[in-house]
């Protein structure tokens, strides 16, 4: 054990300060969140209320109250705050021995997920963009909302598709000519 000094806090081995603020590098962020999970937690939760309560309402043009759409975002929250910090203890989602691959990084986000993950996530985005095209062209909904579900759709195929190429690239054997 270390003697602290009058600039740092004894290191006794509790974590009392939580830093709530989460590291603006990708990376970094990923780290975080393992070592924070309830405090990453928090955070998601209330980006799913944000979401459900005024983004999905809006995507989808719903005449409901404010009050109703308040209540759904927050059953959101509850679900969210509880569920994501135990699929971070858990490693769910997560490749069985994903420490012998690179931290995530906005480049390649999805390096430690597993192939299993990866395929629904791909038939999500691909699923989103067959979907959100249909709604542009029979505007079955605003414009605006069905360009923005392309968009993420897209890119949610995209990335997804990047990384399964990756790997597969990586498991295929070289030629060697001998």
């Amino acid at each position: 054990m270390t003697e602290a000094t009058d600039d740092e806090p004894p290191d006794d081995g509790h974590h009392v300060l939580v830093s709530w603020l989460s590291p603006t590098s990708f990376s970094a962020r990923y780290e975080w969140g393992k070592q924070h999970p309830w405090a990453a937690g928090i955070w998601f939760a209330t980006i799913m209320f944000l979401f459900s309560a005024f983004l999905v309402p809006a995507l989808i043009g719903t005449a409901a109250s404010l009050r109703l759409r308040l209540v759904v975002g927050l059953i959101a929250w509850v679900l969210s705050a509880v569920l994501f910090p135990l699929g971070l203890k858990y490693r769910t989602g997560e490749r069985p021995d994903a420490e012998s691959y690179p931290v995530p990084t906005h480049r390649r986000m999805w390096s430690r997920t597993s192939d299993r993950l990866l395929f629904w996530l791909l038939l999500v985005g691909v699923g989103g963009l067959v979907i959100d095209a249909i709604d542009l062209f029979t505007r079955s909904r605003p414009a605006w909302s069905a360009m923005l579900g392309l968009g993420v759709s897209g890119w949610l195929a995209g990335t997804t598709g990047a990384e399964r190429r990756r790997r597969r690239r990586r498991q295929r054997p070289t030629d060697v000519v001998s």
